[in-house]
């Protein structure tokens, strides 16, 4: 399912919708960034987590920018299976409500195309696992444009809910 869900500069709480999994938006850098502070500062159980996809294409350096942008325990092993033990915890952060901001999605392991699927497959799993437990994360990626790539098979499987976000 592909729905539309904006963002203007109206009054009020900034809220992103609770049943969706993951957003989509083609909108640059600096207005993404923008919106996502105004997001976490209107949210206190919110944390906003950045991560840049052109710092992203190898397994090695995703778990780099990945394990930085969480601040993963010292006992992080740099593999899947600790990127999924850890996504799934994130007990040492304040919050029970997570976004995670991928940006230049493009970029994010373009040239291994099995192991993107893998990490949508760990996201998916922690979202699941989040959920259970009364928790949640969310997943924004910033494509240069919105397309197939972007929209129907992100992460190489349809599993997640997802929407474009369009910030105004």
């Amino acid at each position: 399912m592909l729905v539309f869900l904006g963002i203007g500069n109206g009054g009020g709480a900034l809220v992103l919708d609770a049943n969706v999994e993951l957003f989509v938006t083609d909108v640059d850098a600096s207005k993404l960034a923008n919106f996502c502070l105004r997001l976490n500062t209107s949210d206190p159980e919110l944390a906003v987590r950045f991560v840049r996809g052109q710092k992203m294409r190898s397994v090695e350096a995703l778990f780099d920018e990945v394990s930085s942008a969480f601040q993963f325990p010292y006992y992080f092993g740099e593999n899947w299976a600790a990127l999924d033990e850890c996504i799934r915890d994130l007990s040492w952060i304040s919050s029970k409500r997570f976004l995670l901001v991928i940006g230049k999605f493009e970029s994010v392991l373009n040239q291994d195309v099995p192991a993107r699927k893998v990490f949508g497959s760990v996201l998916r799993a922690a979202i699941v696992e989040m959920e259970k437990e009364g928790r949640s994360l969310q997943i924004v990626v910033q494509c240069s444009s919105i397309d197939s790539l972007c929209t129907n098979n992100i992460f190489g499987a349809n599993e997640f809910s997802s929407a474009v976000l369009t910030i105004s």
